[in-house]
């Protein structure tokens, strides 16, 4: 076989590749993105494209600055991206801003030569899991908040009532003022105790 013949049959087979790529990630809502040893995409599922704003033909051949990606985005991965390459370890890293969150896991594709020919991202939008999470906690909070509010409630109630069975019980004038400044002086003390509390 030829030279010629051998780069057709390589290019048959990435091309293969790719479509076999294609099939496999078409219907995932991850992004996946391949990636070559200086940053540009040599695939891109649909899912990955929609992360991005862009169709995937917009994005192969080209590094996340030619294809006009949020900085954002892409550029915390950078350096672990360069780390996969030279390590061949995978990575996982998050990306976020005031509206988005992601979380993309980098992992190297070996070559034939025991080096790293590829990196493939698989990017997950953890937005509305964060979203989701932020609005439990504050639900927590409104019912703790609750919670010691009922509980607070209750105690005036019981001190409300054992005041009223105490003047019920009082058969005296000077019973009844010695309940009042009983109460009194126990409600003084247990407002001085919750404010140097």
């Amino acid at each position: 076989m030829g030279p010629g013949e051998q780069g057709e049959m390589a290019m048959d087979l990435s091309w293969q590749f790719a479509r076999a790529l294609g099939q496999a990630f078409a219907g995932t809502v991850d992004g996946v993105y391949v990636y070559d040893r200086e940053g540009r995409f040599l695939f891109v599922n649909p899912a990955g494209a929609r992360h991005c704003g862009l169709e995937p033909s917009a994005m192969l051949g080209k590094t996340w600055r030619e294809a006009g990606i949020a900085a954002w985005v892409m550029q915390p991965l950078d350096p672990h991206l360069a780390g996969v390459f030279a390590t061949g370890r995978p990575v996982t890293v998050e990306s976020t801003n005031d509206d988005r969150a992601y979380e993309h896991v980098l992992s190297p594709i070996p070559g034939d030569d025991d080096g790293i020919v590829a990196a493939v991202a698989t990017t997950r939008d953890l937005t509305e899991g964060k979203r989701a999470a932020l609005e439990h906690r504050a639900a927590l909070d409104r019912e703790r908040e609750a919670r010691g509010a009922a509980e607070r409630a209750r105690d005036r109630i019981a001190v409300l009532q054992s005041v009223t069975a105490r003047l019920t019980a009082a058969l005296t004038a000077e019973q009844v003022a010695e309940v009042i400044v009983d109460e009194g002086t126990r409600a003084l003390g247990v407002a001085a105790e919750t404010a140097l509390a």
